[in-house]
């Protein structure tokens, strides 16, 4: 009775062990994303780990660039989302959400978008091309989500930083999106004409 007892309990931690497994950020890997649903997570497939990290992780292929920067970007854009996912375990699936989404700019300028919107600007087909692909990842209805736009705005606010008169026009859009619920196409319109 003793010997089987003692095996009910090493297969007991033996299946916490393999249930509990650890999350790894990987620049090159979207695993992450169930790990972190599976352990932490439990948002279910609308949920950001699994309706949003792991669909867009996955939708960023490396083969569609045209540039090394491009899978740079994506590769360390990657890394980035999933080491600021690290701090949200424990916290409820809004939370969750928003944390992640509030990572977005930040990850998204240390990938080097900034880079590759400063070279499209300056003529570069290859690294407008790399663009586009970027923006036509993102399904249309993400793409037009307020806390989209909001993150758009901020990688805008991180790359113009550095100038003052991109710093003033961008907090000054910022303010006004705070009055938009949701954003459409009408919506994104009103936006920029409230703001010329």
């Amino acid at each position: 009775k003793k010997i089987m007892k003692f095996l009910l309990l090493v297969a007991a931690l033996c299946a916490l062990l393999i249930t509990a497994q650890a999350c790894t950020p990987s620049k090159t890997s979207c695993d992450y994303y169930k790990c972190f649903e599976r352990n932490y997570g439990q948002c279910g497939s609308k949920g950001y780990p699994l309706g949003y990290g792991y669909k867009y992780c996955t939708a960023f292929g490396y083969n569609r660039y045209k540039t090394q920067n491009a899978v740079d970007f994506t590769r360390e854009t990657r890394l980035c989302l999933q080491e600021k996912m690290e701090g949200l375990k424990g916290k409820t699936c809004s939370q969750i959400h928003t944390g992640a989404f509030n990572s977005h700019p930040e990850c998204y300028t240390r990938g080097g978008i900034c880079h590759m919107v400063k070279r499209c600007s300056l003529g570069s087909f290859s690294f407008c091309a790399d663009i586009m692909t970027v923006v036509r990842t993102v399904d249309a209805k993400d793409l037009v989500s307020k806390d989209s736009v909001k993150q758009m705005w901020g990688v805008l606010m991180n790359c113009a930083s550095k100038t003052s008169v991109g710093r003033f026009v961008i907090e000054k859009m910022m303010r006004s999106m705070d009055d938009v619920e949701e954003f459409t196409e009408e919506s994104f319109s009103e936006l920029i004409t409230k703001n010329e």
